[in-house]
């Protein structure tokens, strides 16, 4: 849901237009995904992200499932259901992994990251972060290295391991 918009933005409005009239289901659910994406409104998200994946089981469309427990993950976080999200996320990962999305896999380990914090489950929090350290270090990805590492450091500062975030 980054650069999310509002609902009865221009751009959503033209999304919706675009799913009503795409002339297959794989791209209607691409929309969907798309919608839901954009969107800033938690309904807004479950529904086409829900869609969508009705779409994607029956294809088989492992991406569309990937991005869409995703969106739902990031709904549950927002919405304080962590246990539910860390169920999203882990969905997201596995359909990453089987398509073998690294830079998603990356993402979505920061994000899961993100909700063992919440859970204040440490050792499951740890696990993500330096899983999603990994991977954008082996994609040679500075950027989202750079966040991860300043994640981390603001992990151990919090949890009080001040000497810990300073060797990060």
């Amino acid at each position: 849901a980054m650069d999310a918009v509002p609902q009865g933005s221009d751009t959503i409005d033209g999304l919706m237009r675009q799913a009503v009239d795409a002339d297959s289901d794989t791209l209607k659910a691409k929309i969907y995904v798309n919608i839901a994406a954009k969107s800033s409104d938690p309904d807004t998200i479950i529904k086409y992200s829900e869609l969508a994946m009705e779409i994607a089981e029956r294809y088989d469309d492992k991406w569309t499932l990937m991005a869409c427990y995703d969106n739902i993950g990031w709904v549950q976080y927002y919405n304080y259901q962590f246990k539910e999200a860390v169920e999203s996320y882990n969905k997201s990962i596995e359909y990453a992994t089987q398509i073998d999305d690294k830079h998603f896999i990356g993402a979505t380990n920061l994000s899961l990251g993100n909700v063992y914090y919440e859970l204040s489950e440490l050792s499951n929090m740890w696990d993500a972060y330096y899983k999603s350290l990994d991977m954008f270090t082996e994609l040679k990805d500075t950027s989202y290295a750079c966040i991860v590492i300043r994640t981390i450091g603001q992990a151990f500062t919090s949890v009080g391991m001040f000497k810990s975030a300073q060797e990060q």
